[in-house]
């Protein structure tokens, strides 16, 4: 590291996924699961313990911060249904800023229990984590702040047997709290606030769809919800328009996803909104696809202000001989921050370069990205990330299965005039070592 400087979330992908995935996500409640179990995820701790996904306890989000942690994680299938439990500790610090001085630190400790039974229509899901910060100046220690956070989900989910047209649903109940002192690094509430969450699945042949109703309120005895979200996702798996000419080829497999989410806040007359739309096409290798947000406040007369915001993404996914696929991406971006105020335009692009090796053994990904202000008022920004990812699958009864994977990248920041030109970097590793089925 040249400069000594470390970035902020270089590379803008989910670890363990490719830079511009086209495949539409999962529903996010996730209260409708596949037929394999999925495996138990810390939402409080940030260090999830399966290993495509493992590096994302490790991202570098501040100048000079280092993160480290270890998950242990167990299951065991019986009569009565599936037992999961992980132990989680993750680790986050500074480092010195200059002779005599210490950053502080901040250690999480996480528990996470997951049961299913009843042939996995009724699941439980319980995690209660403990986060102790040291703020630390020169070289004594300060004072230690000790916060809680736990999380409590109960789903059920029902199935019509064997008829393929009957639709499957299910129901979830879910509540979250996090005391005011508590740090997590993890999917987690606000410090200080309780959250209460209900959500309903329907999947029913080409169309699925998901309803949910949260309520937070300030405070952890807080009984009056300070804020009101509802949120409404649409996926729809259609047909090809046979009637257009090459939709064999451009428009095959359709995927569509909409995306709505309404917030009230108590004492605003102003209510976010958002909404997103997806169009995703492709079979086997080659895909594309189109996405579209938009982020605008409503008055208490019902008028919408200007749009707070507008991106529009277009994506590709071109695989190649040799197992090389590349995956170009290009993004629009328009800000208006108040009303009057002017426009603010922004490019992304990027450029992924994935090659698989070995199948299921050896993977590799390199990408280029680049940002930009239209008009020049911001850091021109540009950046290479890459990763490797590595398996050696396991032989019963003499080796378990490990995968190692690898993330690094550097980032260049040029600014319109005065301040000197920056240098960022990051580094991930993450290590997953897994005994049995």
């Amino acid at each position: 590291m040249p400069d000594g400087h470390s970035a902020p979330a270089v590379a803008e992908r989910p670890a363990g996924r490719p830079a511009a995935e086209l495949t539409l996500p999962a529903l996010a409640g996730g209260a409708v699961p596949d037929a394999a179990p999925a495996p138990l995820r810390s939402k409080l701790s940030g260090m999830p313990a399966a290993a495509p996904e493992a590096a994302a306890g490790l991202r570098v989000h501040e100048d000079g911060e280092r993160t480290r942690g270890l998950a242990l994680q167990g299951a065991r299938d019986g009569a009565l249904g599936r037992l999961a439990l992980e132990a989680a500790y993750t680790q986050r610090g500074g480092m010195p800023a200059g002779p005599g001085q210490t950053g502080g630190v901040t250690g999480v400790w996480a528990g996470a229990l997951a049961v299913e039974a009843l042939e996995r229509r009724l699941s439980l899901h319980a995690e209660y984590a403990l986060s102790q910060h040291d703020a630390r100046s020169g070289e004594e220690p300060g004072e230690a702040a000790t916060g809680e956070a736990g999380d409590l989900r109960l789903a059920w989910r029902h199935e019509a047997g064997a008829a393929v047209a009957a639709p499957r649903w299910s129901v979830a109940l879910e509540q979250s709290m996090a005391e005011s002192a508590f740090r997590g690094f993890g999917t987690r509430p606000r410090a200080g606030v309780r959250v209460r969450r209900v959500v309903g699945e329907l999947d029913w042949g080409r169309l699925q769809a998901r309803l949910a109703r949260e309520l937070q309120a300030d405070g952890l005895a807080g009984t009056e919800a300070s804020r009101r979200l509802l949120d409404l996702s649409l996926h729809y798996r259609g047909a090809s328009p046979s009637r257009l000419p090459f939709a064999d080829w451009l428009f095959p497999a359709p995927r569509y996803r909409l995306d709505l989410r309404r917030t009230l806040v108590a004492d605003s007359a102003a209510v976010p909104v958002t909404a997103t739309a997806e169009a995703v096409f492709g079979r086997g290798g080659w895909q594309w696809g189109l996405w579209h947000r938009r982020e605008y406040r409503s008055g208490a007369a019902g008028k919408a202000a200007p749009p707070g915001r507008e991106r529009t993404r277009l994506r590709l996914a071109l695989p190649l001989a040799g197992g090389l696929t590349l995956r170009p991406a290009v993004e629009r971006v328009s800000r208006r921050p108040a009303v009057g105020a002017p426009t603010l335009r922004y490019w992304h692009g990027a450029l992924t370069a994935e090659l698989t090796v070995l199948p299921r053994r050896l993977r590799g990904h390199l990408r280029l990205h680049a940002r930009e202000r239209q008009d020049r008022s911001a850091p021109r920004v540009g950046g290479l990330t890459g990763g490797l990812d590595w398996t050696l699958p396991a032989l019963p009864g003499r080796r378990p299965r490990i995968a190692l994977k690898l993330d690094g990248g550097v980032e260049r920041r040029d600014p319109p005039a005065g301040d000197s030109t920056r240098h960022h970097y990051q580094a991930s590793a993450a290590l997953e070592v897994a005994w049995g089925d």
